[in-house]
């Protein structure tokens, strides 16, 4: 499919535009790349020919470039930034004219608000996005990769392990506001890479290994704190069911998106799974999974419940929930063999 990104009828200089990190020509290859187009024809003043192929000799352009001074198939004013659904069903919330710098804001308020996904919890939707989204548009205009936002939410996340092994109202806080910053954060690198085209099967298993890492250091942290708070056995053995009852239900997760879904990426089994009718208990369990218990849920309920100077209660639910959890995974990994 040949198609023409036409700039001829803007001022010099536009194609080069840069919104959110990308300019103007590049983004608009990259979308038109991932949309089917196979030979880009670019139509633009002289003036811009070398800067256009030196922006287009990037990897993420899978479209054969040419400059060519008359359109060709397909003819797209370029001076724009539009989104893949903008192909479809050219409205105006799928695109905006960006002739000038004056009309980059309205630019980027129509790609930062694209990042929301269907997918997301309550908290993520309402909280965690409107932070996120703000770090994720100061930081799109630098050379930051998204991997490099995993690797400090890494380190964020593990530094709840030594706050809240110190077992007081001081460390739980601490611990926690660290495990509910990582949530917020863990979001930057999934919109880094979708403003900038960055994403890859290697950023999925990093953003899953690091979330279960985090998971992991918060949870072993929290239980030594509670044992060292209250003494006794009781902290020490509610938290050996709890994080075995983690690792039984994360263990069997990797074994399917590697034989079964092929990325590292939890919600792509829960795509996977529901693709097929549920019934009876199955229903309400996959509800209570999507809909209720989601990991920015929980993240942020452990943060408030810490503050709170309450935060067994959360430790003696997620105990409770993670054996839970081991009967849904079997569940899927059962539903997933048959298919």
């Amino acid at each position: 499919m040949t198609t023409t990104l036409q700039y001829t009828h803007a001022a010099p200089g536009n194609p080069l535009i840069s919104v959110c990190g990308l300019s103007l020509v590049k983004r608009a290859a990259i979308t038109l790349s991932r949309a089917g187009t196979t030979r880009l024809v670019v139509v633009a003043h002289a003036a811009d020919a070398a800067a256009i192929r030196a922006e287009l000799a990037d990897k993420r352009v899978t479209a054969a470039v040419e400059l060519a001074d008359a359109p060709e198939g397909s003819v797209l004013s370029g001076d724009r930034v539009f989104l893949k659904s903008a192909l479809e069903s050219e409205t105006s919330a799928n695109w905006r004219p960006v002739a000038g710098p004056q009309d980059i804001p309205a630019a980027e308020d129509m790609l930062i608000a694209s990042l929301t996904k269907a997918a997301d919890g309550i908290v993520a939707r309402n909280i965690n996005r409107k932070i996120s989204t703000r770090i994720s548009r100061r930081l799109a205009p630098y050379a930051v990769h998204p991997n490099q936002v995993s690797a400090i939410v890494c380190l964020i996340g593990v530094l709840s392990y030594p706050l809240n092994a110190m077992g007081s109202w001081l460390g739980f806080a601490l611990g926690g506001l660290c495990y509910y910053a990582s949530s917020v954060l863990d979001g930057v690198d999934g919109e880094l890479s979708r403003l900038k085209f960055l994403g890859s099967p290697l950023g999925a298993w990093v953003d899953t290994i690091v979330d279960d890492i985090v998971g992991t250091a918060y949870l072993a942290g929290l239980y030594l704190g509670l044992h060292r708070q209250m003494g006794g056995e009781l902290w020490k053995w509610v938290g050996i069911v709890a994080i075995v009852g983690y690792f039984l239900t994360i263990l069997p997760r990797y074994w399917l998106m590697i034989t079964r879904v092929g990325v590292g990426d939890h919600q792509a089994i829960q795509a996977k799974r529901s693709a097929g009718e549920k019934r009876g208990i199955a229903r309400w369990v996959d509800f209570l999974a999507t809909k209720v218990f989601r990991l920015d849920f929980l993240m942020f309920m452990a943060f408030l419940l810490s503050l709170a100077g309450l935060p067994w209660i959360y430790a003696g639910f997620f105990a409770l929930g993670s054996v839970l959890s081991v009967g849904e995974t079997i569940y899927t990994v059962s539903q997933l063999r048959r298919r």
